[in-house]
């Protein structure tokens, strides 16, 4: 095998910090720029406000952001709305120079970019503020000195900050690049990559051409793996050289044989498992957050400027949102669970419900001769009771599922090139996430579906759990853990989802498509189903990556399209339950009088 030569170079080391903050940075940069461009629609009052509904806010705190701006056509606001579109250019071409591409050519000038879009970043916010006092604080000078510090200077600070750190960093690494070149200073030994990576191909019997992905060295094909690493041979390159595999110290600094390696490599390239990370790792921590906001509001601590989000007309189902005589939406009740306040104010203009499902129910729980002002009298004065215990156990049961599912599918993809031990410890753990989102998800939908009938919530939810320990029991035995029995397993996620089939067909049965759309948004129920089958179908027969060996190595494979189904399903079913907690919430306040029964009497009759 010949030895790969060592020379004095300086090779970019992509620094996790740096790079979180230059890609989150270019998402809240073009949340900002969508608000600005998409005035006065996005402004409160318009129709898109419920995207920035914070700006609500900020508008009366900056006025660059508020009506004063908009209207004298002040153009500042747009052009540097216009220069931040660049700078979230530059900042996304550096993350795919050092993690997507990561070629020794890519890092070499990754540096460069990364220097020219924090400067970007940096000189575009001084002149934002330089703007602000040479018009002697026009903007921002009506406010108190609290609101202009939290709301004002610290976040303009911040960006002011890191950018700066951030071009520190660049600048002192350029410098020494350019005096070793020159030949004045000496810099650390680093082995170039491509040396070591034909010198590892070389000692496997293997061409450079197939060392991996491109001439990245942690990298391998799938024909390099050990056994237990081989899964779908038609994902052909991209793999993380697995833990353990060599002996040799060269080859052994290339491998994943740590946690620390594996995390690493989360963050600093790209490979053919970065795709099943993010969806799952990025959609644990939205759940983790969703259950904190559901929380927050619980103990009536949600901050006001977000609960136009929160309460956005989504949430609610199709038979609490009206187009009232005067042409205004009425929402009847806050769809958010959970809710503190025990009433909300409505509007007296008396929606036209005669041929709605509500308005047969409000007939059915006053009388068949009520007269319009008494159910006005009814919806002005309408009081909702708080989540009982059942409202408060269905929703964390949801969130526990969604956060335990993503969290093991995230932490197995990420160690699953660590050894063979973990590997397998993991993948029990994925497959027992899955049992649980599905159980989780299950219960609160059948709390709403049948609400009036406690006997089948019981036998339904006992059922469920039952079938749910059972297959968790088949999917972490070790006879079914092997890769041959793939499909089996496959087959036993998709029977333990389509029992859903059974309870769904009973409601049905019970109260009708149309009456269950519109009380629990059915649709969205039904959308979540299919969205989980059809993942599981691409997943069990590989496709479309069996079709093209190759093509799909990165981004696209069946796998990688589960994960994203698997996310739209859990948001399809969040709205599901979201709607059913604001129905009845909301109608069993409208029959006071009877309460449940005379609720349950209207859907029936």
């Amino acid at each position: 095998m010949a030895a790969a030569t060592t020379t004095p170079i300086a090779v970019h080391r992509p620094r996790t910090l740096v790079s979180a903050w230059l890609f989150l940075s270019s998402f809240v940069v073009a949340w900002d720029i969508g608000y600005i461009l998409l005035r006065p629609r996005s402004m409160l009052g318009g129709d898109l406000h419920w995207i920035w509904s914070p700006y609500s806010l900020y508008m009366n705190v900056d006025y660059i952001y508020g009506l004063p701006s908009w209207d004298s056509k002040d153009g500042f606001p747009a052009a540097q709305s216009l220069m931040n579109v660049g700078e979230s250019i530059l900042n996304l071409f550096y993350i795919y120079l050092v993690h997507v591409k990561a070629t020794p050519s890519s890092l070499a000038v990754a540096p460069i970019w990364g220097l020219t879009a924090v400067v970007m970043t940096l000189s575009k916010t001084i002149l934002y503020v330089l703007n602000d006092y040479c018009c002697g604080w026009c903007k921002t000078g009506h406010n108190d000195w609290y609101t202009l510090i939290v709301y004002w200077i610290l976040p303009n600070g911040l960006w002011i900050l890191f950018p700066s750190i951030i071009a520190f960093v660049f600048i002192r690494e350029l410098s020494t690049t350019l005096k070793v070149a020159a030949g004045v200073q000496g810099a650390i030994n680093h082995t170039p990559l491509q040396p070591i990576a034909a010198a590892t191909t070389a000692g496997e019997g293997t061409s450079e051409k197939t060392s991996g992905l491109g001439s990245n060295p942690y990298l391998v094909d799938h024909s390099q793996l050990p056994s237990w690493a081989q899964d779908n041979a038609w994902i052909v390159k991209g793999y993380r050289r697995p833990g353990g595999t060599h002996q040799e110290e060269r080859l052994k600094s290339f491998d994943h044989g740590t946690v620390y390696k594996c995390w690493r490599s989360v963050w600093l390239y790209w490979h053919n498992e970065s795709v099943n990370i993010h969806t799952h790792l990025w959609g644990a921590v939205l759940s983790v957050g969703l259950s904190a906001s559901h929380l927050l509001q619980h103990f009536d601590l949600f901050p006001a400027f977000v609960r136009p989000l929160s309460h956005h007309r989504f949430f609610y189902p199709s038979s609490l949102t009206f187009t009232t005589l005067s042409g205004k939406v009425l929402r009847l009740a806050s769809a958010s669970y959970p809710f503190t306040p025990t009433s909300i104010p409505v509007r007296s203009d008396l929606p036209s419900t005669s041929t709605s499902f509500l308005g047969r129910a409000l007939s059915l729980l006053t009388s068949s001769a009520a007269p319009a002002s008494t159910i006005t009298t009814k919806l002005t004065n309408l009081t909702i009771r708080g989540p009982d215990t059942l409202d408060i156990l269905g929703f964390t049961t949801f969130f526990i599922g969604a956060i335990i599912c993503l969290g093991f599918s995230a932490t197995f993809h990420t160690v699953q090139c660590h050894s063979q031990r973990l590997a397998k410890q993991c993948n029990k753990l994925d497959y027992v996430g899955i049992v649980v989102m599905i159980v989780g998800s299950f219960l609160p939908a059948l709390h709403y579906g049948f609400y009036c009938h406690p006997h089948f919530q019981l036998a339904y939810s006992v059922a469920i759990t039952s079938l749910g320990a059972l297959a968790m029991y088949v999917v972490i035995a070790p006879s079914y853990a092997t890769p041959e029995y793939r499909f089996h397993r496959t087959c036993v996620f998709l029977v333990l989802g389509l029992s859903a089939v059974i309870p769904v067909a009973h409601v049905l049965q019970l109260y009708g498509y149309r009456t269950m759309t519109q009380t629990m948004g059915l649709r969205f129920l039904i959308l979540s189903g299919a969205l989980y089958v059809v993942g599981a179908c691409l997943y069990a027969a590989r496709i479309p990556e069996r079709f093209a060996p190759g093509r799909f190595d990165l981004f696209g494979a069946s796998h990688q399209i589960f994960h994203f189904l698997i996310l739209g399903a859990a948001a399809a079913h969040y709205v599901s339950i979201r709607r059913a907690y604001a129905f009845w919430h909301t109608v069993e306040a409208l029959g006071a009088d009877g309460g449940r029964a005379g609720v349950c009497a209207a859907l029936q009759g």
